[in-house]
């Protein structure tokens, strides 16, 4: 009898701690700690972080690109004024 109830009382206790909502890391909301969040989260703002970085390089890089080809097409544009000067 006590090993039955002891069963039903574990299995309880299962299904009770399923029926919780869980936070993004995996662990119920009743039971995280602050430690465990920080470490937990630490690599997804790492990530944020890195992907925020890379998107910035991808805009400077752009940018220049976008100067680079400004300034040839202004000296083709010249080039080609030169052209029509000497004909």
């Amino acid at each position: 009898m006590k090993k039955n109830l002891l069963a039903l009382s574990l299995l309880g206790g299962v299904v009770f701690a399923q029926d919780k909502p869980l936070d993004p890391c995996g662990s119920p909301k009743e039971v995280f700690s602050k430690h465990l969040l920080d470490k937990c989260y630490k690599g997804y703002f790492d990530a944020i972080m890195g992907a925020k970085k890379n998107a910035d390089e991808a805009i400077r890089l752009a940018r220049e690109a976008n100067n680079k080809v400004g300034d040839l097409e202004r000296r083709v544009s010249s080039l080609e004024r030169t052209a029509e000067n000497r004909r």
